[in-house]
């Protein structure tokens, strides 16, 4: 049976969260400060969010709030991405648009039964396997990333796209094709860098494409989209380059968005694609055409 709550869902939830039970997971997008506080988690339990360093840094999580939680003996697992809102034990489940956070916004939950609760927990559980569990130490190098001073903003983002700090965008044609030194050269590069940096930070979502020795204007800070097989890319920042024998590599990280738009659309929007060769990168500066591209994904 499906129980409907518009009022108080956070009272309601603690009263199953408080009681006798099993242990649950808790798949939620944004912690908010409070969050340990609202959502009463306990040793055995598991907390699956979005806390990549874009995220902890636009204070759309709290990273102290996990730092609470995790020690009470909460698993605590980072989704990039994430956009779900469900608590689940052995016989309920609560499914809504709430954020673990006093957000001042009425929000909706809905409270399923044991039938409903064990199909949900199974995916629930598999959401956490998609990330290593946070540690200490990465929680730790959270808290010390830069923040607002507001910790947490009511309403996140349709997207992590913000148009108008792009001044530049640079269009270009990728294969799939990479030699098997070229391929183990990323591949060990990839390595050193989550070791070098943490895997709760988002190098372990970086991609990376090889290209010629030239800059060909793709250097560290610079935004693309990356079209492959007919198929672009979400816009991307370009996190560092390294230059090999021959060749360059180059590591970028897409950010979040509604949508990814079509070939199509992007011929229609960009002036000269139809001149355009491919072989170098198509480098758009009119703001108003960056614009019209990137509000392609919103």
């Amino acid at each position: 049976m499906a129980e409907f709550v518009t009022k108080n869902q956070w009272s309601a939830i603690q009263g199953d969260l408080k009681g006798k039970r099993s242990p649950v997971t808790a798949v939620v997008s944004f912690i908010g400060k409070d969050a340990d506080t609202l959502m009463p988690l306990r040793k055995g339990d598991r907390l699956v969010c979005n806390a990549d360093d874009l995220t902890i840094k636009r204070g759309l999580t709290n990273p102290d709030a996990l730092k609470r939680f995790h020690s009470k003996g909460v698993e605590v697992y980072s989704v990039v991405g994430l956009h779900a809102k469900v608590i689940s034990g052995s016989d309920f489940a609560w499914v809504g648009s709430a954020n673990a956070s006093n957000s001042g916004y009425l929000e909706a939950t809905v409270r399923l039964g044991p039938t409903a609760a064990k199909r949900i927990r199974s995916w629930a559980n598999e959401m956490s396997q998609q990330e290593p569990q946070l540690t200490g130490p990465d929680l730790s190098r959270l808290q010390r990333l830069p923040r607002p001073a507001r910790s947490w903003a009511p309403r996140p983002p349709r997207s992590d796209l913000e148009v108008s700090a792009v001044s530049t965008l640079h269009l270009l044609w990728l294969d799939d094709w990479a030699s098997e030194k070229q391929s183990s050269a990323a591949e060990t590069e990839h390595q050193e860098l989550i070791t070098t940096h943490g895997r709760s930070s988002g190098v372990p979502r970086w991609k990376s494409f090889v290209w010629s020795t030239r800059e060909d204007g793709l250097v560290e800070g610079a935004w693309i989209i990356a079209i492959s097989g007919g198929r672009p890319s979400r816009p991307a920042r370009i996190e560092k380059t390294s230059l090999h024998r021959g060749f360059r590599i180059v590591w970028y990280q897409e950010v979040s968005t509604p949508r990814v738009a079509k070939q199509s659309e992007l011929a229609v929007a960009t002036p000269g694609w139809w001149d355009w060769d491919g072989w170098l990168p198509l480098r758009i500066s009119q703001k108003k055409t960056v614009a019209n591209l990137l509000n392609l994904y919103n």
